[in-house]
């Protein structure tokens, strides 16, 4: 069975509960853990990955620009935990703008320079780095969505070569994944499926698992489910 994973978009933190969950993920504070220090080291002022994650949802929600980069973070460091858990999958389907995890986790961008670039990264700093051309529409102050595909490379388990897709349709990529490459399993690097939701009922049509990264691990079993029992917290292992 041919697994794709997909990244979900920068809309999945949006509830606090979810995001305090996030935060007892070991994988996910190693790299909100490297995160910190990459800013500490170049950000103009003082400021908590942790505690933005943590905050309410009011101020959370307040900057797009960090919500971006710090959804970003926490889908790398599910990818880590998934890597481990299961392996490497043979597609990554996600957006390829600045703040990718697709990218950082199919080893095209290195970890410090997704948060280097990233929108939410003071524009002195900017001055300082490679420059990037682009050409990709801006609303609101973040770009648009654009979509990758990246197939893992015959014999080489951690390199992946990009694939022709539509990048404005997600819907097209993943039909065109199913018909043409023969997937089956799509894997959602969430928390939840907000990335793949719209298509899930024409998806069990065509006898194909959606699924999520933290629901298929059995040691995030508490995850979901706490958040409905309000059950006292747990650490996974």
């Amino acid at each position: 069975m041919k697994d794709v994973v997909v990244f979900n978009g920068l809309n999945s933190l949006d509830f606090k509960d979810i995001r305090n969950n996030v935060m007892r993920i070991p994988e996910v504070c190693a790299r909100l853990r490297s995160a910190q220090e990459i800013w500490d080291q170049v950000g103009e002022q003082e400021f908590s990955f942790q505690g933005f994650l943590g905050a309410e949802d009011e101020l959370f929600l307040s900057s797009i620009q960090l919500k971006s980069l710090v959804a970003a973070i926490v889908q790398v460091g599910l990818f880590d935990r998934y890597e481990k858990k299961f392996g490497r999958p043979e597609f990554l389907v996600g957006s390829i703008k600045e703040e990718s995890p697709l990218r950082v986790c199919a080893g095209q961008v290195h970890f410090e320079d997704m948060v280097l670039n990233s929108q939410a990264v003071r524009p002195s700093l900017k001055n300082l780095l490679p420059l990037q051309h682009s050409n990709e529409v801006i609303l609101s102050g973040i770009s648009l969505n654009e979509f990758g595909v990246l197939r893992q490379l015959s014999g080489a388990q951690t390199s992946y070569e990009n694939l022709e897709c539509d990048k404005l349709d997600l819907h097209k990529v993943i039909i065109e994944l199913i018909d043409k490459y023969g997937a089956k399993k799509f894997i959602n690097i969430g928390p939840g499926h907000i990335l793949m939701n719209p298509f899930r009922c024409d998806l069990a049509l065509r006898d194909v698992q959606v699924l999520e990264s933290i629901e298929v691990d059995p040691m995030l079993s508490w995850f979901w489910s706490e958040l409905s029992a309000h059950e006292p917290t747990a650490v996974a292992q």
